[in-house]
């Protein structure tokens, strides 16, 4: 498996040919609004791209990493010794549907940048590794906000992105486990482009009102992300 550092900011991150990032994780992390939590769950983490940049953007941050594939979690844990952030970051290699109950209520945000495809849509890679971060293999989206839910706190907040087309998927998902939608925001790469991307963010025993928020394009975001802000 191949390395490589990538600089972020202050922070670096360890990614692998398999385990790396892109612009969604980039995009969520920013969404989220990290600055106003204080501890924070992130599913899925990989190479560990939000988890850093979060700490990054908050000092005061606790972060719980999670992720199924023992070669991601190694580079979260990786990343989190080269930033110098292993007292704040506790890495788990565990599946997120079997998180110990000890965790039940524990955080005011969860994050996940989760697979887009249902199991059955689209062609696998045959790569075991590759199909678990692109395909809902091991948790649908379901799964995951069942999961949030009995972690967060009461008005604790649930951020994720994914692809317009599962948008609809994404609110009766979060609403079958009281989660209500709270922000959205599209994503597209400029403005005579179609939307690749929505940022969802739900609150556990919310209430009533969704607010949505001005597109984002890409083309005017330039190097921002990737700050300490």
């Amino acid at each position: 498996m191949n390395e490589k550092i990538e600089k972020l900011g202050r922070f670096s991150v360890i990614c692998s040919d398999i385990h790396k990032f892109g612009t969604d994780a980039v995009l969520l992390c920013d969404f989220a609004n990290v600055n106003s939590a204080r501890n924070m769950c992130e599913f899925g983490c990989g190479c560990g791209i939000i988890t850093t940049l979060a700490c990054q953007k908050n000092e005061n941050l606790k972060v719980t990493a999670v992720d199924i594939q023992e070669d991601a979690a190694a580079l979260t844990s990786q990343s989190c010794e080269m930033n110098n952030i292993t007292d704040r970051v506790n890495v788990l290699c565990e599946d997120l549907k079997m998180l110990d109950k000890t965790h039940n209520g524990k955080f005011d945000l969860v994050v996940m940048n989760p697979p887009y495809k249902k199991f059955y849509a689209g062609i696998k890679s045959g790569n075991k590794q590759v199909d678990i971060a692109r395909f809902e293999v091991m948790c649908d989206i379901n799964d995951i906000c069942s999961t949030a839910s009995r972690l967060l706190k009461y008005h604790g907040r649930l951020c994720i992105c994914h692809r317009p087309e599962r948008l609809g998927d994404a609110i009766q998902a979060m609403y079958n486990f009281g989660i209500t939608p709270k922000r959205l925001r599209t994503v597209s790469q400029n403005k005579n482009s179609k939307i690749s991307l929505v940022l969802i963010e739900g609150s556990k025993s919310g209430g009533d009102g969704m607010s949505v928020l001005p597109p984002l394009f890409l083309d005017d975001e330039h190097d921002r992300l990737y700050s300490d802000r």
